[in-house]
């Protein structure tokens, strides 16, 4: 009984702050009207679009940095987890200022791809690198635990 009140504490400190932006947002019952707009469609196809190929590119570039880690002993191992958990500590700003930096039109390799005909600051490839960055190593972290076997 007790895990059950606290389940439905943790599961209202979540969700009474986001129904109160709604309710804010839109009084009146206009969610559903919004919902129905074009550019809010657009949006919300654009979002599943990066998520579904942001979610593929975690699956397939960190499965295998999962199992090396949870699996193998290898010299930088530790180095290697510790860059892997950097992303989930950095205040968004700092990320998307490093990832401008390295893939900006004048990052790091911004104009390397751009000689390549690559664009990516402000594009649908930025939202899914900035993704990625995110999400992969809550991903590769997760994967490495359940790999592990413990």
């Amino acid at each position: 009984m007790l895990l059950a009140l606290g389940a439905a504490l943790f599961g209202l400190l979540v969700a009474l702050p986001i129904g109160a932006i709604f309710a804010r947002a839109l009084p009146g019952g206009l969610l559903w009207d919004a919902l129905g707009r074009p550019v809010v469609l657009d949006a919300l196809r654009l979002s599943g679009q990066t998520t579904l190929l942001t979610l593929v590119l975690a699956l397939l570039l960190g499965t295998p940095v999962a199992y090396l880690l949870a699996r193998r002993q290898f010299p930088g191992r530790d180095l290697l987890d510790s860059l892997i958990a950097l992303p989930m500590v950095l205040p968004p700003a700092v990320a998307g200022i490093g990832l401008l930096l390295a893939f900006g039109r004048r990052g790091i390799f911004g104009a390397p791809l751009e000689s390549l005909g690559i664009t990516v600051g402000f594009t649908m490839a930025a939202v899914v690198l900035a993704q990625l960055f995110v999400a992969a190593p809550f991903y590769v972290r997760a994967a490495r635990a359940g790999l592990h076997g413990d």
